[in-house]
């Protein structure tokens, strides 16, 4: 095919599968800007801050930010016309005005003056031919503010290499004149039959098939469609990747999704120097390096101008600038066992003990972003609490499903008659209207669902019910069996609900919509 007929196969592709567009915390404009100051570059300031994202879908990612920062300039573009006309329905029926969805060829676009401090290309690069990966590193080159942050996300090889297999086996042993859906229907039988003779002949590949084989049945069938049925998937090693970016004049700063090289914990001390040195303190073949050891499938890669990264090698990498400045907001959860607490995403953050533990509790009861420097004077007795402290945050820093900023937030309390902002109250019924198109998360970027109960209540949250009549309209509901309330898995008669349940209820889900941001109210007059 030539690159005219690409691209409209590409268009095709997406307008009959789209995938539903949802917030991706990890490619947050917060956290490239604060992941680019902890490695002691200057970027942009949030406040008035022009971004712009490229594969936008109908625009989902786009919206936490765009409610927090009203005066923000944001752009989204992508090739489905079809998706960028729903997009902008949305944005129309939820408010926000600093959001310009456009739908166009991205090798052809020309944003004249224009230029970006944000630039997000997230799920893209590796689902599209080079000329238009080409034409993206151009954009960036020509659009990215000087001191702008630009995110690339790629799957990334070696980690890539036993799903090209699958991939390869899903296209090769399914019907490939059905529906991708159904193909990836049929692939179950072929994945079974495959998983019982490799147990027999080779048994060490069996598990690792299992597990991507029981991720495609478990995941959204939209993505699977994209991932492992479409023609293009172009993994990258990491190298690769960065002598792709250099003749645009880019650099790489580090990663949003998982934590640099020294923290990984794979290197330490002794150990860690030796492999600085084999690789004459190479970033680049250090991080390729991990990636080997790692067998890392997927990366997401902060950028910019290579003007702004002289003199940036391994050590400089390693440092960590304004620490103490930033704040950070995640709940940690115990492991089934105990030993170990886990991150939002369910992956493990680091083992349990007496200094991780308390850390644990302070994030946990803090319902805002919480201050580093004031951490180490309350959790710290000594110097070597601080030097565990210091290692345990800055592993958490480099998670994707922490929330990082250099700005704190203050949330709206729901007060005696309790309000939605107007924006959040479109957006929940957007969602629930559209639950295909996009879904809810909070001011921070990070996907939420609410329960049946939460829906109900927040029809009702318009500042003209008090708590008394709040809790009236949901004691109503489930004598009505609107709502049903479960204790140990069985429903409880409408004559054996107490109060209290009712009362601790709605002022739990309320605190819970506190929480996310949903009472704050964001205008052009003041921003956080």
């Amino acid at each position: 095919m030539n690159s005219l007929e690409k691209t409209q196969a590409l268009e095709t592709a997406y307008n009959d599968i789209p995938y539903t567009s949802v917030a991706f915390p990890h490619c947050q404009p917060n956290r490239l800007q604060a992941l680019a100051k902890l490695k002691g570059l200057n970027p942009p300031e949030l406040d008035n801050a022009r971004v712009l994202e490229i594969g936008c879908s109908f625009g989902g990612n786009l919206i936490p930010f765009a409610i927090r920062y009203p005066n923000s300039q944001i752009v989204g573009i992508d090739l489905s016309e079809i998706q960028i006309n729903i997009g902008q329905k949305m944005m129309q029926e939820i408010g926000l005005n600093n959001v310009h969805l456009v739908a166009a060829d991205i090798s052809k676009v020309n944003f004249e003056n224009l230029q970006f401090d944000y630039i997000i290309c997230h799920g893209v690069f590796s689902w599209i031919p080079e000329f238009v990966q080409n034409a993206i590193l151009q954009l960036i080159q020509t659009y990215l503010t000087p001191n702008g942050v630009a995110f690339i996300s790629y799957n990334a090889y070696p980690g890539w290499h036993l799903k090209d297999m699958v991939k390869e086996l899903m296209q090769f042993g399914t019907s490939s004149d059905i529906h991708h859906y159904e193909r990836i229907d049929q692939a179950k039988e072929l994945f079974a039959q495959t998983e019982t003779l490799l147990e027999r002949f080779h048994p060490q590949t069996k598990p690792e098939f299992s597990r991507i084989a029981q991720h495609i049945q478990d995941a959204d069938k939209y993505y699977v469609a994209h991932e492992y049925l479409e023609e293009i998937n172009q993994p990258f090693y990491f190298h690769q990747f960065i002598k792709k970016i250099t003749p645009y004049g880019l650099g790489y700063i580090t990663d949003t999704s998982l934590p640099s090289t020294k923290t990984l914990n794979i290197f330490s001390g002794e150990k860690y120097e030796q492999l600085c040195q084999y690789f004459h303190r190479d970033i680049v073949k250090i991080e390729q390096y991990t990636d080997f050891i790692n067998q890392r499938p997927f990366r997401c890669s902060i950028l910019t101008h290579q003007h702004n990264l002289n003199g940036y090698n391994i050590d400089k990498y390693d440092m960590v600038h304004e620490f103490y400045e930033l704040y950070i907001k995640g709940n940690l959860t115990k492991s089934d066992d105990n030993s170990h607490w886990l991150l939002p995403n369910g992956n493990q953050a680091f083992a349990s003990f007496p200094l991780s533990d308390e850390l644990a509790k302070v994030l946990n009861e803090n319902t805002v972003p919480y201050p580093i420097k004031e951490l180490f004077p309350l959790l710290a007795k000594n110097e070597e609490d601080k030097n565990t402290l210091t290692k345990l945050l800055v592993a958490l820093v480099h998670q994707e499903s922490m929330y990082i900023s250099y700005h704190t937030e203050e949330l709206a309390p729901f007060g005696e008659y309790p309000k939605l902002s107007d924006k959040f109250e479109r957006l929940i019924k957007f969602v629930k209207d559209n639950p295909n198109i996009t879904k809810l998360s909070s001011i921070y970027g990070q996907p939420i669902e609410f329960n049946v109960f939460t829906l109900y209540l927040v029809k009702h949250l318009d500042g003209n019910h008090s708590l008394d009549a709040l809790n009236n309209i949901i004691r109503k509901a489930f004598e009505n069996d609107e709502l049903t309330l479960n204790r140990e898995g069985k429903p409880v008669p409408y004559a054996e609900i107490q109060d209290k349940e009712i009362s601790d209820m709605l002022n739990g889900t309320l605190q819970y919509l506190q929480n996310l941001g949903y009472f704050n109210n964001y205008n052009e007059e003041q921003q956080c």
